[in-house]
């Protein structure tokens, strides 16, 4: 049984990125990446909540 749907043309436009994105970054590093490190070396444990690709 196939379950996709094809959606209706109107919901395929694109949507177009605020300005107010152009310096959001979900990168963890820096800082961030270092104190978490630290913390992990003395045994605690992190819950990592990054996106994207595994």
């Amino acid at each position: 049984m196939d379950h996709a749907k094809t959606l209706p043309a109107a919901y395929s436009k694109a949507i177009a990125q605020s300005d107010k994105l152009s310096n959001v970054c979900y990168d963890i590093r820096g800082p961030v990446l270092e104190e978490a490190k630290r913390l992990e070396e003395e045994g605690h444990q992190i819950l990592k909540l990054n996106i994207g690709n595994p």
